[in-house]
């Protein structure tokens, strides 16, 4: 799919999954629009390693859980690119508390950072994709498909099933107008734990909590993120 793509939209590109995403895809695409919302710093850095490989890379500082401001994204993207032939949506950080725990607040950004900024951008993002006969591809979490619950990120596991039922009904109405919408549901990673914040309580990775976790894996083991990038 890389092979057809010449410019691209990728959300939550500053980091995890969507940087890695974004510096395979500059092996391949002449232009990228890269999302941050924070962390300017490593989306510089980003931007100057696409640059040695003679990929024009901007960088949109946007809160894409407001509507106008993911349509100014877009707007922006996809002028200053020429157009967009791909949309991928990688945002929103994992959340882990137990749902007794959970504020309305904390509810609410939830929600809104995930599954509302999901729809704001494919929404704004359509007619571009429609004209390029593009592609969208959204990110979900391993098991929602299914519907199955995890009790300690009761809300991140809604706003994830959320996109993959979004998912499952872009792709039918979108067919007949050639673009083509994926999700990829991901499941355990291999990488350093942040430290624990006083107070929260953080999963469970010890040897056996781990083992028992990717018994539930379809491939039975943790996920890397060269592997997503190279799918």
């Amino acid at each position: 799919m890389v092979f057809m793509i010449r410019n691209a939209l990728i959300t939550g590109a500053s980091s995890g999954v969507g940087k890695s995403i974004a510096l395979e895809l500059g092996r391949y695409c002449s232009s990228l629009a890269l999302h941050y919302h924070r962390n300017l710093g490593e989306a510089r850095s980003i931007q100057e390693t696409l640059s040695l490989k003679n990929c024009r890379c901007k960088l949109f500082c946007y809160d894409l859980t407001d509507s106008e401001k993911a349509e100014m994204m877009v707007s922006r993207a996809a002028s200053e690119l020429g157009g967009l032939d791909a949309l991928i949506i990688v945002i929103g950080p994992f959340s882990y508390s137990e749902i007794g725990n959970v504020t309305c607040q904390e509810w609410e950004k939830t929600i809104a950072l995930k599954l509302h900024t999901c729809y704001h951008v494919t929404r704004h993002a359509l007619p571009y994709l429609i004209h390029s006969r593009g592609h969208i591809v959204n990110f979900a979490f391993s098991g929602v498909e299914d519907l199955k619950a995890w009790p300690m990120s009761t809300a991140y596991c809604v706003s994830k099933a959320g996109i993959v039922i979004l998912t499952k009904s872009l792709a039918p109405s979108l067919a007949p107008k050639g673009v083509r919408v994926n999700a990829i549901c991901l499941a355990w990673w291999r990488k350093r734990q942040p430290p624990k914040r006083r107070g929260s309580r953080c999963p469970d990775r010890s040897p056996g909590a781990v083992r028992s976790g990717l018994t539930r894996l379809p491939r039975r083991f943790a996920g890397c993120y060269w592997r997503v990038r190279r799918a």
